[in-house]
């Protein structure tokens, strides 16, 4: 096996895991480190636009909290299955496997494991498995294989550059 494909099939296999584990946190867990990500986003978009005192009590309010920590839980499955898709795409293309089809395998992989990483939430103590979810995931592994296949094309399109410059 080539050293790229190892490494390739090594990091599927890893980041597969590791959405395993990230879903295996309760609920409590789970909404506790999402909910103090989405503090410290609020906190930093107001340094940033360095906002009144005022203005970030208001968006300390706990309603605000938890439309941000919404879209950071949702965005995080999203971002999740975008590196899984990049990662099967990658590892097809180290074999050597690079159509179109490939492209809809990996989604299909994705897919599916979404659908048994939702299944597998119904048994972690506080957590339900949700289909919006497999959606949002699935549309992430569509945008990562969207992605590797434009800068695929993109490093395919520099390279005849450089050899037509030489």
């Amino acid at each position: 096996m080539k050293k790229k494909v190892l490494i390739s099939l090594l990091l599927v296999i890893f980041w597969m895991i590791f959405i395993f584990v990230m879903s295996s946190m309760d609920a409590d867990n789970s909404n506790s480190k999402s909910i103090d990500l989405s503090i410290d986003v609020i906190t930093t978009v107001d340094k940033i636009t360095k906002a009144n005192d005022e203005k970030v009590k208001s968006h300390k309010e706990e309603s605000f909290i938890e439309k941000v920590n919404i879209l950071i839980r949702k965005s995080s499955h999203a971002i999740e299955y975008l590196i899984l898709g990049v990662f099967l795409l990658n590892l097809f293309y180290q074999l050597g496997k690079y159509k179109f089809a490939f492209g809809l395998l990996s989604i299909g992989i994705s897919f599916l494991y979404a659908c048994t990483d939702e299944y597998h939430q119904t048994f972690v103590m506080g957590r339900t498995g949700q289909f919006v979810d497999v959606i949002i995931d699935t549309a992430g592994a569509i945008i990562g294989c969207i992605i590797f296949y434009l800068v695929h094309k993109l490093i395919v399109v520099i390279r005849k550059g450089k050899l037509k410059n030489s």
